[in-house]
């Protein structure tokens, strides 16, 4: 943990973001005002890129030096960092599968669709696997002793769900991507305040990707579309999924 040498104000008691390009560390604040402080870095890398990776901090020397030179205004803040990140760290992973049953069998949660943690969504996702399947089963009113029509209820969950857990999977990923290489960028900054000022303007226009998807019941699949519209005015810039959407235009039916 990370704990400053004065109880830090209330307002800056919050995420503090060191993105250094394919790597970051990241401090998450606790209720007792410490940090909970996580390097995400390559595990290893190709031959002869000496860039950071995890595969060279075999000592504590090594360490040092990475905080030393990357890090330098947190390595007081940090006494345990060398002794807990030697520990052999571990991998992000991700999970994609479909279909989500086989036979009677139904997977829901991690199991379908393991993300990184980098939206926040992985719990939520998993809530909403389970509310569309119930969803489901109540509107087909199955007869389970009847296999084919188990199957085509299943099948419907599946396809439902398909979309949205690529959706969030392929968010979180590119959410890592913008901490890393973004959050050190005047224009990034500015591009957030701008967002800010629009959504408090236009409410019922205008709403900053991270707010639609964890804090409104706009459906995944309608994320889908307008991140898809939205790309097109951008020239199908691939970093569009990390801008906001504009909502003025009604998806068609």
């Amino acid at each position: 943990s990370l704990r400053t040498a004065d109880s830090p104000p209330s307002d800056q008691h919050g995420l503090h973001v060191w993105p250094r390009g394919d790597f970051v560390l990241i401090a998450q604040p606790n209720q007792d005002r410490s940090y909970t402080a996580t390097l995400f870095m390559p595990l290893d890398r190709p031959d002869g890129d000496r860039s950071p990776s995890f595969a060279a901090l075999s000592t504590a020397d090594a360490m040092s030096d990475l905080l030393t030179e990357h890090f330098p205004d947190v390595v007081n803040l940090l006494p345990r960092i060398t002794d807990d990140q030697l520990a052999r760290p571990s991998a992000l992973k991700t999970v994609h599968c479909f279909p989500y049953h086989c036979g009677r069998a139904v997977l829901v949660g991690d199991a379908a669709h393991t993300m990184p943690p980098f939206y926040g969504q992985g719990i939520n996702c998993s809530f909403e696997d389970v509310h569309a399947l119930l969803g489901i089963i109540d509107a087909h009113a199955p007869d389970f002793s009847d296999d084919a029509e188990v199957a085509r209820m299943l099948a419907a969950f599946s396809e439902a769900r398909r979309g949205p857990g690529k959706t969030i999977l392929d968010l979180s990923v590119r959410n890592l991507h913008e901490l890393a290489a973004h959050t050190d960028d005047p224009s990034f900054h500015a591009r957030k305040d701008l967002e800010r000022r629009l959504h408090l303007s236009h409410p019922d226009k205008f709403v900053p990707l991270y707010q639609m998807v964890a804090f409104t019941d706009i459906p995944m699949p309608d994320v889908e579309w307008l991140l898809e519209d939205t790309a097109q005015w951008f020239g199908g810039r691939q970093d569009v999924p990390a801008l906001s959407v504009v909502m003025s235009k009604p998806k068609p039916t």
